[in-house]
């Protein structure tokens, strides 16, 4: 089931993400090294990295702009929060990351242990505290409610 927010945490999420989003891709380089070094079978899912040394990613064009693109849909997320109807924004943005990662049959637990990595690294460059951790788990179970929903698709390939 698909929680919502409170004010209180739409204002914890969009003030911290304010500190990651001021270099945006260097915080997505971060968070994507975080995840290759912690569960390394994951750097393998993706063709244009799998098969090299994770010290020789850092600042490579390509990994960069893969990590700006992680970036970039979490800044939309965040932005959508000012909206009212917040949830059918992230619907719509988080649905596409769903269904792509269906088409290339990312699993749950790949996904489990981004999240594992994204609340890990926010809790240390944002300072989060217990409320600021609850916020951002809270909006990661919508986000991840939906891409669930995408996931779980029997799609015919």
């Amino acid at each position: 089931m698909m929680t919502s927010l409170t004010s209180e945490q739409i204002a914890i999420i969009q003030s911290t993400w304010a500190i990651p989003a001021q270099n945006a891709i260097d915080s997505g380089e971060v968070i994507l090294l975080a995840y290759f070094e912690k569960y390394p079978k994951n750097q393998e899912k993706f063709n244009s990295f799998k098969n090299t040394p994770l010290l020789s990613l850092k600042g490579t064009p390509g990994f960069r702009t893969h990590a700006g693109r992680v970036m970039g849909v979490f800044q939309e997320a965040v932005s959508s929060l000012s909206n009212e109807n917040y949830v059918d924004e992230l619907e719509r943005i988080w649905i596409k990351i769903g269904e792509s990662h269906n088409r290339r049959k990312i699993s749950r637990q790949s996904f489990e242990e981004l999240r594992d990595v994204i609340v890990s690294v926010l809790m240390q460059v944002c300072s989060l505290d217990e409320a600021g951790k609850t916020a951002w788990s809270s909006l990661m179970d919508i986000i991840y409610h939906i891409v669930y929903s995408k996931i779980d698709e029997k799609i015919p390939y």
